[in-house]
């Protein structure tokens, strides 16, 4: 992954349109339903904690805080 969501957005030239920020919004709740599911729970989800990889891949990161069900 090439920089977490906090550096991704502090080093973007320019604004994001609203689509953009659809689509990122729509993976973190994707992610997060998804180990929900699974009986985990993240408890530390922060800009710091979601990773970016190129201009579209979100993976959610730093699960040493979580909780299982």
């Amino acid at each position: 992954m090439e920089s977490n969501l906090y550096e991704y957005y502090k080093n973007k030239k320019g604004s994001f349109n609203i689509e953009k920020i659809k689509a990122i919004g729509h993976d973190i709740l994707e992610a997060t339903g998804f180990i929900h599911e699974r009986g985990i729970f993240h408890r530390d989800i922060k800009p710091e904690n979601i990773l970016v990889n190129g201009d579209r891949e979100i993976k959610l990161a730093d699960f040493g805080s979580c909780k299982s069900n």
